[in-house]
């Protein structure tokens, strides 16, 4: 019994991987899926301001204030927050500078490159750990700013939803 489940699962592992083999478009597809992987994020992004606005049980008229507060505090967050953390992948290998990198996300991403040259001078690497500092500070100011403006504009029930979300403290 338990070796015909497991043979029923590997076959159709099997197929569904061959099946996504074969749906391949031919010569790689390399400019088909960037522009999946765009339409995705721009879709998923789409779905989670709808289930921000229904979270928050604003109104039109409301998320229209509400909404460009919330990118602002988002995108002070920065990718690296979004995301769960920092990059990941192959530390060897260059990496893709996102377009909407802030300051402390470039910053970081420039103390670590230079922390990957096994050469770097003493006085580099504090240079780009004191601009990393710095941009951090600042950062840390503008959110504050942001968070303060959206919180003026919220109800005690959206705040507390945003503060669950991370968006506020």
């Amino acid at each position: 019994m338990k070796s015909t489940k497991k043979i029923i699962t590997a076959l159709t592992l099997a197929a569904g991987l061959a099946g996504s083999v074969f749906a391949q478009p031919p010569g790689g597809g390399q400019e088909n899926r960037t522009r999946n992987r765009n339409m995705d994020r721009a879709q998923m992004q789409q779905r989670m301001q709808e289930r921000m606005k229904e979270e928050l049980q604003a109104s039109d008229e409301e998320w229209q204030v509400l909404q460009p507060l919330i990118a602002e505090v988002t995108a002070l967050r920065g990718p690296e927050m979004r995301r769960g953390g920092g990059r990941r992948g192959n530390r060897n290998q260059e990496q893709e500078v996102p377009a909407d990198e802030n300051a402390v996300a470039k910053a970081s991403r420039e103390l670590g490159e230079l922390l990957r040259d096994e050469n770097a001078s003493s006085e580099n690497i504090k240079a780009k750990l004191d601009a990393l500092r710095t941009a951090r500070s600042e950062n840390n100011a503008a959110m504050e700013a942001a968070r303060e403006k959206l919180r003026s504009v919220v109800t005690v029930r959206q705040e507390a939803v945003l503060v669950s979300r991370g968006l506020l403290d």
